[in-house]
């Protein structure tokens, strides 16, 4: 392993030694700085990126969520305007981010991942982010100007023009919550917000709407434990009344039909360990892709793995897979894109421990392309012909041309945000 994991490790173990909760009571985070950034989410119309900074190493007293301005963004990985060399061999571009944030507001720490819900709250749109520190899902409502960028980012204090500005406690929604919130999940169908738990065996489910969001339900899964360890990770929708749920410590998929309250209820786990499946050990599933309304792309941690799954009623029914392929994978995915190239789709998976974005045919999972993003590659979002990559062990966001018609599908160019001393 290499000094910048051992330093990404050695972060998270005197976060837990440190507890959860207790962030440094008087140091202010930074209000244009990129920390541990991890979340991201695009506003409805583009013109805004939101990005979270997870505090992860406990130095401030509280994580943050900033809105840049995405077209500013753009004109910089055009004209480099504002960025500079870096000081290294790579040649390659540094822009300041600070110029481009346009609003920050201070919210609970160890955030993660965000979504925007349109149409809903007292502002243009409402945002959503879990806090695991809190066990809880906060959310924003976001007021914007004429031109759609960010003016307030209302967390229960209104719009006080002064910083730091931070979150009331009836902005988050807890208990009765189950532990350890991950990853959101916004389906427009049912106009409902679903989440996962990654030491619990739930999907929990959200009203977006209204005054007061609210917890609808949480499911239990018929998930199997794995020593003491058991929980939920990705969540996606593959047809109109069917989510897919993957467990983050075992080797199921679960299928759950959506009732007419669009309330999941759990029909089958399909296995991928033998003999009902292609694995043989236990999989940490992680992130799911949809190619189609039947074809579904899932990683898994350990062992590094990609797999393809056609979906039918039959296949459903017997609990198995209609497997197209399972491939070993040379880093530990966490995160799985599907993209359309010039050669039919593609896979992008991110590997938090090695700090690349492998590029992956999605015909047969064989590898077209490794690309070092930088360090703990988190999330990737896209925006036009880039793809963002919010690299946490480094305080950046790696901005990565994607070109279809080449070879090299993807190359990174520059990064906004100036690199720890973590970035290898």
């Amino acid at each position: 392993m290499n000094r910048a994991n051992l330093m990404i490790l050695l972060i998270f173990f005197l976060a837990i030694l440190a507890g959860c909760d207790e962030d440094n009571p008087g140091l202010d985070p930074p209000e244009k700085d990129f920390f541990f950034p991890t979340g991201m989410a695009l506003s409805p119309d583009g013109s805004v990126l939101f990005v979270n900074n997870g505090n992860s190493d406990l130095r401030y007293n509280g994580s943050t969520i900033m809105a840049l301005d995405a077209s500013m963004m753009l004109d910089a990985l055009e004209s480099h305007d504002g960025c500079s060399r870096a000081d290294d061999d790579s040649g390659q571009w540094i822009c300041d981010e600070s110029p481009m944030v346009r609003y920050t507001v201070r919210v609970p720490s160890f955030t993660g991942s965000m979504v925007v819900v349109p149409g809903v709250g007292s502002g243009a749109y409402r945002l959503f982010v879990v806090s695991r520190s809190k066990g809880a899902v906060v959310w924003l409502d976001v007021h914007t100007d004429g031109s759609g960028m960010v003016t307030c980012m209302d967390c229960g204090q209104g719009c006080p023009d002064s910083w730091p500005q931070e979150c009331s406690d009836s902005h988050m929604i807890s208990e009765p919550l189950p532990d350890d919130p991950v990853n959101l999940f916004y389906d427009s169908d049912t106009s409902l917000l679903y989440i996962t738990h990654l030491t619990e065996p739930y999907i929990s489910v959200v009203d977006p709407a209204g005054e007061q969001p609210s917890l609808v339900a949480s499911v239990r899964l018929p998930l199997s434990s794995y020593g003491s360890y058991t929980g939920t990770y990705d969540v996606i929708r593959v047809s109109d009344n069917t989510l897919v749920i993957t467990a983050s410590y075992g080797a199921e998929l679960v299928v759950a039909h959506l009732d007419d309250s669009g309330i999941p209820v759990p029909y089958r786990a399909l296995y991928t360990r033998a003999p009902s499946g292609p694995m043989r050990s236990s999989l940490e599933l992680r992130g799911l892709a949809l190619l189609d309304d039947e074809t579904l792309a899932f990683v898994a941690r350990t062992p590094p793995t990609l797999g393809l799954v056609r979906f039918t009623d039959e296949s459903v029914q017997e609990r198995r897979f209609n497997l197209e392929y399972a491939v070993d994978l040379a880093a530990r995915p966490s995160k799985v894109y599907a993209l359309k190239g010039a050669q039919g789709a593609v896979l992008v998976a991110t590997s938090f421990s090695s700090g690349e974005a492998l590029v992956l045919s999605a015909s047969d999972g064989s590898l077209l392309q490794r690309t070092y993003v930088g360090v703990g590659p988190s999330e990737a979002i896209f925006m036009g012909h880039w793809m963002l990559v919010s690299n946490f062990g480094e305080g950046t966001l790696a901005a990565v041309a994607t070109d279809s018609s080449s070879p090299s599908f993807l190359t990174r160019v520059l990064r906004f945000g100036e690199p720890t001393k973590l970035e290898r």
